[in-house]
């Protein structure tokens, strides 16, 4: 499964163009958003919103260890019923995967790297997809993301150290 990670501003690139359909029709697309701040809206015509390919969510770029923050700001943390939306929206493998978040990544990031190592390396020895992920992916990917990805597919602890 081809999956990229990209950030918010190429999909803001073409928001309300021809190529934003084409897009849609083409892909399926992980949109990330924050709960405050500059992100909160998805980067795609209103018309657009609801296409059957795009799943939107919303979460901030925080961790586990930092649930105090999120109580004092009503941060939205990730959990495992947004990895499962995110494993039932992919999961027939039919189409080439874009995500996105802000700039940093670090969530798309998190999504990225799970479903790459899960679709391209776990079910399938998809090797030309997953050397395209690692030579196109720099990424610092969010621990808690990550985990709860693991999680909802069944990979406990040590699974995460030995693939993540």
């Amino acid at each position: 499964m081809k999956i990229t990670v990209t950030s918010r501003k190429w999909f803001e690139w073409f928001k309300g163009t021809p190529e934003e359909k084409n897009m849609l029709d083409s892909y399926k697309i992980i949109s990330i958003q924050s709960s405050c701040g500059q992100d909160t809206e998805p980067p795609f015509s209103e018309a657009l919103i609801n296409h059957p390919h795009l799943l939107r969510l919303t979460f901030d770029n925080v961790s586990g260890e930092h649930e105090a923050f999120c109580a004092s700001t009503n941060a939205v943390l990730f959990d495992e019923a947004m990895a499962g939306q995110i494993l039932r929206f992919v999961d027939d493998d039919s189409m080439p995967v874009l995500i996105h978040c802000d700039d940093t990544l670090m969530r798309s990031g998190a999504v990225g790297q799970v479903l790459d190592w899960y679709f391209n390396c776990w079910l399938r020895r998809n090797r030309e997809d997953h050397r395209f992920f690692l030579r196109s992916h720099h990424v610092i990917p969010n621990p808690l993301v990550l985990s709860k990805m693991m999680d909802e597919l069944g990979f406990g602890e040590d699974s995460r150290r030995k693939y993540a």
